[in-house]
């Protein structure tokens, strides 16, 4: 019978039934939760302001879970605010090795951004071979103000002969090093993508040769055949998505076990939220991407 249908013969009930109990979900299990030893290193001892350069609060961070790591502290602690943290080399925080350790945010919220040039699969945070780690009430989001990575362009210009059309943006200010990573048709009335109105992006991200940032908030995409912009008309809108050079993630995880995000929140990611590899026991609870 097929997904949707408003009844199943009692056979077909009985036969799906039985398929769902043996594929429905893991067993049930208990994820292991840090175990408080009284000792807590609190990142405002380490230089963790509100009013810090992304870099400073960077350092904040590695000094004090390098004082995790030689006390054996359980908890990681940071005050409630709202931090610039510089994402630079492989990423911003490393909770790598790590054994038995509280993060607590406070209700805190990290914006990230990128500090100097990333090295390949960077992230916000990155945590390997890390064993009964929970993370707690921490919102991770992306600087837009420095790297806008998401915009409404409006066609102004349109050169079928070169094979270029030219994109004015009121949302954004362009990096200058942006990327252009992908584009859909706009719909201004209804503030939405549209599969049938605004600028189509003919032959896709692929389609392009070049994207050239003329000012501020004006781009140009050079398109392989210039053929391709015939259909563009001054006017119409589309939906653009920028990245920086490497492909950003929120958390980079791989070989952990027991671990629990719970009222973790990601609000802006350039890439993919959670990459996790071959961890075990990881449970994500009151959380949301």
């Amino acid at each position: 019978s097929p997904l949707g249908a408003s009844a199943l013969t009692a056979e077909a009930q009985s036969a799906m039934d039985g398929i769902l109990k043996n594929i429905s979900g893991a067993k049930e299990f208990t994820v292991n939760l840090p175990v408080d030893n009284g000792k807590v290193v609190d990142l405002k001892d380490y230089g963790l302001s509100e009013s810090n350069s992304p870099a400073d609060n960077e350092t904040a961070f590695a000094n004090a879970i390098a004082k995790v790591k030689s006390t054996k502290a359980w908890k990681l602690n940071i005050p409630k605010g709202t931090y610039a943290v510089a994402l630079t080399g492989k990423e911003a925080i490393n909770l790598s090795n790590l054994k038995n350790v509280l993060i607590e945010g406070n209700g805190s919220t990290l914006i990230f951004s990128v500090g100097t040039t990333l090295n390949n699969t960077p992230a916000y945070i990155i945590m390997n071979n890390s064993q009964t780690i929970a993370i707690r009430n921490l919102t991770l989001d992306w600087d837009r103000s420095i790297y806008p990575i998401y915009g409404i362009g409006k066609v102004s210009a349109v050169n079928t002969t070169a094979g270029t059309v030219d994109f004015t943006f009121s949302d954004i200010t362009i990096a200058d090093n942006a990327i252009f990573g992908g584009g859909r048709s706009w719909d201004p009335a209804t503030d939405n993508r549209s599969e049938t109105k605004g600028f189509q992006f003919p032959g896709g991200s692929s389609g392009i040769s070049s994207m050239t940032k003329l000012a501020s908030n004006k781009l140009r995409l050079t398109y392989k055949n210039p053929a391709n912009v015939a259909s563009a008309k001054v006017g119409e809108y589309g939906q653009f998505w920028f990245r920086p050079e490497e492909l950003v993630n929120g958390f980079r995880m791989q070989t952990n076990s027991h671990i629990t995000f719970d009222n973790v929140h990601l609000y802006t990611v350039p890439y993919q939220a959670i990459f996790s590899n071959d961890s075990e026991y990881f449970q994500i609870i009151n959380s949301s991407v």
